[in-house]
């Protein structure tokens, strides 16, 4: 993990991601500053995932630098000669989402704190918590159906 920090902390007591939506979006149109809508200043924290690899400038993975969440940016910009428009998006990640960004001892790390999160009296810390376990629940059933398919293969 790089110098990201790995004590968890729930999406509440984390400094940085209890400032972040789910689901974050910016828009600013060049020229016209009436409709510019920034990330939230706590965007600004979340550092490049130093194992990463950046396969395009639009596109990156970032973690929190305070607890280790994982979260995807996006850029999509349009230029317009009456003004180019640019937008953001910043979403949170599940574990199931960021999966080619962990170790099997980190994702397990993590799902082991998110269980016990899944009745944590913060909205945004269950709901993040329910989310990454149906998230997981789906890929363990997926994978059991890929290893079935293999076997009767193999027949």
């Amino acid at each position: 993990m790089g110098n990201i920090k790995r004590k968890y902390r729930p999406i509440a007591e984390c400094e940085v991601c209890r400032e972040l939506g789910e689901v974050q979006t910016s828009f600013y149109k060049h020229g016209w500053p009436e409709q510019t809508r920034g990330l939230p200043v706590a965007a600004g924290r979340l550092v490049p995932d130093p194992d990463e690899e950046y396969g395009s400038r639009k596109t990156i993975i970032q973690r929190c630098p305070v607890c280790g969440m994982h979260y995807k940016y996006r850029l999509d910009y349009d230029y317009d000669v009456t003004g180019s428009e640019d937008e953001e998006t910043l979403s949170r990640l599940t574990p199931v989402q960021a999966r080619k960004q962990m170790s099997q001892q980190e994702y397990d790390w993590w799902m082991e704190h998110l269980e016990q999160d899944k009745d944590h009296p913060d909205e945004k810390t269950r709901l993040h918590a329910r989310r990454a376990m149906a998230d997981h629940q789906e890929a363990e059933k997926a994978r059991a159906a890929r290893r079935s398919r293999a076997r009767r293969k193999k027949r």
